[in-house]
């Protein structure tokens, strides 16, 4: 397949998505799975989360710029979590920004992000 300058293709760049996945997987491991087990808590509490209710629960909400967050990114990643809806960030470091809504696989959702 040829592609035009600059482009990539889908498959080449879900690959390099997974890869650089596996790598955040790896170097945050202990931080993902504690921001994974507060995710399934509020979750089973509110039907949903989305990564504003990880970072508050965390004590993250205004970390600092020069700190690189972008393990959070994998903290739904993994397929129990599923995507149900959008909401604007309520941090004010996100310029009101679209952030996905998730639920766990076979949980009633109670919509709280409105």
């Amino acid at each position: 397949m040829i592609h035009e300058p600059g482009q990539m293709s889908l498959t080449l760049g879900e690959a390099h998505l997974d890869k650089a996945m596996q790598k955040m997987e790896m170097k945050h491991k202990d931080i993902l799975e504690l921001a994974r087990e507060i995710a399934e808590k509020i979750i089973l509490r509110n039907g949903s989360a989305c990564i504003d209710d990880v970072r508050e629960r965390l004590g993250m909400l205004d970390t600092a710029r020069d700190k690189s967050n972008n393990w959070m990114g994998a903290i739904f990643r993994p397929r129990r979590f599923r995507a149900v809806a959008m909401c604007r960030s309520k941090l004010a470091s996100n310029h009101g920004r679209m952030v996905r809504v998730y639920t766990l696989e076979n949980v009633r959702i109670k919509s709280s992000h409105e």
